[in-house]
């Protein structure tokens, strides 16, 4: 009778714990899935803000600049706006933009 429980008791615990692990490797793919759609959609906005600084003419120095902010963004974690422009982007410091609208509207 004792053994019976025991067995029982043991096969209960074990499928918890099955359990406990699926959801812990779901969870895990869930993240990782997160983590690449975000790196995705930041690609996706860093090609169209490089077409937008080529279609410009912008200079390479410039360029570098821009393209240095939007990597510090994505390290540093920061939200993006899906409707990134070049000079309509509040985050971009106000020096940064004023030398983009210069270099655009000469």
């Amino acid at each position: 009778r004792a053994g019976s429980t025991m067995y029982f008791m043991t096969v209960v615990l074990m499928l918890f714990g099955i359990g406990e692990m699926s959801l812990v490797v779901g969870h895990i793919g869930l993240l990782l899935r997160d983590r690449h759609l975000a790196s995705a959609v930041f690609r996706s906005k860093l090609d169209r803000v490089k077409e937008e600084l080529k279609y410009y003419g912008v200079p390479w120095v410039l360029q570098n600049r821009v393209l240095a902010y939007y990597d510090y963004m994505w390290v540093n974690q920061k939200q993006y706006d899906d409707k990134i422009a070049l000079l309509t982007d509040k985050g971009m410091s106000s020096d940064l933009r004023g030398k983009l609208a210069l270099h655009m509207y000469k």
